[in-house]
């Protein structure tokens, strides 16, 4: 087999060339890749700017209603923030005054002030309660004592501590017979391992510390917290630790009794709005009366009906009123006297109907809830339902509570009824309670009773048949589910217009009385908002010195332009990641500003970086000066570069398509006073000695390979102080340094 070569007899230089040409074509490919990848790049910025200037804003908004409480005074600013709170109106692109603070800047302890509070879960609480009547057999009893005082100085925690205890004293494998009849569910036998019915145990204590945490967000929530911080602790010797972070909290001592209380929940009877509406309506008219000083005047229980349609009557017409007013004013000084005028109609219907002015009612009578009223009414509503004249005309066992949520605006108050003074049901009778689908796919919650809990809810579904049984927690309505029939065998499922997440929440409401598990409050440690206060003015003053300072820096070395150039791009780089974390809900704290104002010498030094290596002009400056300055004693100096130099001013401008600078060095290049020194054989070779003798870089070895080469009379001028390392190589240096391997 033979191969036949074609012999190319172009000289080199005209091969070179094509070659250049041929790059030249790639480049102009390659700069058309690189402007589509440059509009891909805007685009991003321009995305993330406006996602940076979305999150940043609700701080301003914020802030803006926070400076308006402030100038109403402490007591009336924080009725009006907690008023916006409860409220459920837009203030900002449709999110809610609650919604903005969740999504404003955040600030930790260290700067806002409030409380950090840990929590635990009694865990031998629970493992007591799942050991039902075997806890109080002796020997178990001073096992759970032993392992409970020795948790307490010790990095295990009580589980670990009870197991080991059990396993020393009783056995191995003993455990199943303790817990078998609480655990059943969870596959415990007698004949169960230890380290299955740990495992068990586990479970179960995990899922009492997230019942817990539940129950503590949803009062936190309530409590009118912005951006708390609630975590369950994990790690060794932190089971049942819940994290809980509150700034700006102005009542610890509330604070604590809020988070030490057990989970009430309960299950009670109610009433229907037309078994209440007359005393309703009774106590709104003597409301009315004492209001105008009749005291003495009796309601007249015949005229209840008429009052009723009256206040509804009273109530639209004044909203078709205000509305009317509100589409024919055009100016803000003609709305202003509308709302002026909606407030005055509004109040002489209050002055009339005091209680059913407040709140709307439905239009079911079979309905246990007996009205809606918005966020802003409800604390007027609660004094006249709790006051005096409201004991003497409601019914004794009436109890008047709130949903725990708004639908759409309005809460819904709730009729329910003491059964022999008291909730019908107590809650620690759940044995346990899941969210599911039924046979139809919609969500359902699915809800055990103990066997002594199943015998009460039968007794209670059997007499409440077509009438709703309120799931209360804590005070607050969850639900209030139609019972269809009587309930046998403590198995029941809630079924409705539920969302997944809704049943989701009921279920873990139903677990949060499944078993006693108390909550106390093993560390807190409180911060002052006067040091808040302090921290953020230092932290904001730090950052400001040091920006100012960094800005007169940058112009005092780079000049005006360029300085002013790197300081827009220090305040760009502080814009986006403020908003980054504003996105993320990042909390600021102390050590967070100190960080910032870190980042802002990084920055300076990443400019600083990018300056001495991609900015040739400085080096080019004093090389020029430099050659002129020679030539002003040496006339007859010649210049002289390699062809290694022409590769490397060449390669770069190919790659990204910068014709200017093609040309530029070809013009150069082409100067007859300039001599091109070529790598011949002689030149790599000495390159090579070079290069193992002074331990220089492979082009390095080659520029200098090069410059020896024009004898003795030559002068190398570079920045690089490895050429120092070359003998006989006669080097002047720049003052300033140089990019690497320029000479």
């Amino acid at each position: 087999m033979g191969f036949a070569l074609k012999s190319d007899r172009r000289s080199p230089l005209c091969r070179a060339r094509e070659v250049l040409h041929s790059q030249q074509n790639k480049t102009t490919i390659n700069n058309s890749i690189s402007m589509q990848n440059k509009g891909f790049v805007k685009f991003i910025a321009i995305a993330l700017t406006l996602i940076c200037v979305f999150y940043l804003s609700f701080s301003f908004v914020t802030r803006h209603y926070e400076q308006k409480a402030e100038a109403m005074g402490e007591v009336a600013g924080k009725a009006y923030l907690d008023s916006l709170r409860q409220s459920e109106g837009s203030v900002w692109l449709g999110y809610d005054y609650k919604s903005c603070e969740a999504l404003q800047i955040g600030l930790g302890l260290d700067l806002k002030g409030g409380m950090n509070v840990i929590l635990e879960v009694s865990v031998p609480d629970v493992v007591k309660n799942l050991a039902g009547s075997n806890a109080d057999n002796p020997q178990v009893k001073q096992i759970m004592n032993e392992a409970r005082a020795e948790a307490e100085h010790s990095s295990e925690n009580f589980l670990d501590v009870f197991v080991r205890l059990y396993q020393q004293k009783v056995g191995k494998d003993q455990l199943g017979g303790i817990f078998a009849l609480k655990l059943k569910e969870e596959g415990i036998t007698p004949n169960s391992t230890d380290a299955q019915v740990k495992a068990a145990l586990e479970k179960e204590i995990k899922a009492a510390v997230d019942n817990s945490y539940q129950v503590v967000r949803q009062r936190i929530d309530r409590f009118g917290v912005a951006q708390p911080n609630i975590q369950i602790l994990e790690g060794r010797g932190q089971m049942g630790q819940i994290m809980v972070e509150m700034p700006g909290i102005k009542e610890p001592e509330r604070v604590r009794k809020l988070l030490q209380g057990s989970a009430n929940l309960e299950f009670w009877e109610t009433y229907n709005l037309k078994d209440i509406q007359g005393a309703l309506a009774a106590l709104d008219t003597r409301l009315a009366q004492a209001a105008a000083g009749d005291k003495g005047t009796k309601a007249d229980t015949a005229k209840v009906d008429s009052t009723k349609k009256e206040t509804v009557a009273d109530a639209k017409a004044s909203a078709a009123d205000a509305l009317k007013a509100l589409g024919q004013k055009n100016n803000a000084g003609e709305a202003k006297e509308a709302a002026a005028a909606t407030n005055k109609a509004r109040e002489a219907a209050l002055k009339a109907h005091p209680l059913l002015g407040l709140f709307a009612m439905p239009g079911y009578p079979e309905s246990s809830v007996v009205g809606y009223a918005t966020a802003l009414d409800t604390a007027a509503i609660n004094r006249a339902i709790h006051s005096e004249l409201a004991a003497q005309v409601l019914p004794a066992d009436l109890n008047l509570a709130w949903g725990a949520s708004a639908e759409k605006g309005l809460f819904e108050l709730y009729a329910l009824r003491r059964t022999d003074g008291k909730a019908a049901l107590a809650g620690e009778v759940i044995a346990s309670a899941k969210d599911e689908y039924d046979q139809n796919h919609r969500p359902v919650v699915s809800m055990t009773m103990t066997p002594d809990g199943a015998r009460e809810w039968a007794a209670i579904t059997k007499r409440n048949i077509k009438r709703p049984v309120a799931i209360v927690l804590d005070g607050m309505v969850y639900s209030a589910p139609n019972i269809k029939n009587e309930i046998t065998g403590g198995v029941s499922q809630i079924s409705g217009n539920f969302t997944a997440q809704q049943t989701q929440d009921l279920a873990n409401v139903l677990k949060s009385g499944k078993m006693p598990a108390p909550t106390n409050i093993v560390s807190e440690e409180t911060v002052g908002p006067s040091l808040g206060a302090a921290s953020i003015q230092a932290g904001f003053t730090a950052c400001v010195v040091a920006f100012v300072l960094l800005m007169i820096f940058m112009c005092v070395f780079y000049g005006f332009i360029p300085g002013m150039v790197a300081n827009s791009a220090l305040i760009i780089n502080f814009f986006f990641t403020f908003g980054v974390l504003t996105s993320f809900q990042a909390a600021l704290t102390l050590s967070g500003l100190a960080g910032m104002v870190l980042s802002l010498g990084m920055a300076v030094d990443a400019n600083v970086l990018i300056y001495l290596l991609e900015g040739k002009e400085p080096f080019s400056r004093q090389a020029a000066e430099r050659i002129a300055g020679l030539r002003r004693y040496h006339p007859d100096l010649a210049l002289a570069v390699s062809r290694l130099s022409w590769l490397e001013c060449h390669v770069h401008p190919m790659r990204t398509g910068n014709q200017k600078a093609l040309e530029a060095f070809g013009q150069f290049f082409a100067r007859p006073d300039l001599r091109c020194v070529e790598l011949t054989r002689e030149v790599v070779e000495l390159a090579t000695c070079i290069r193992a003798q002074c331990n220089l870089r492979t082009p390095d070895a080659l520029q200098a390979a090069c410059c020896l080469q024009l004898g003795p009379e030559h002068l190398m001028l570079t920045g690089d102080v490895a050429f120092g390392r070359v003998a006989g190589l006669n080097v002047m240096f720049l003052d300033s340094a140089a990019p690497p391997g320029t000479s």
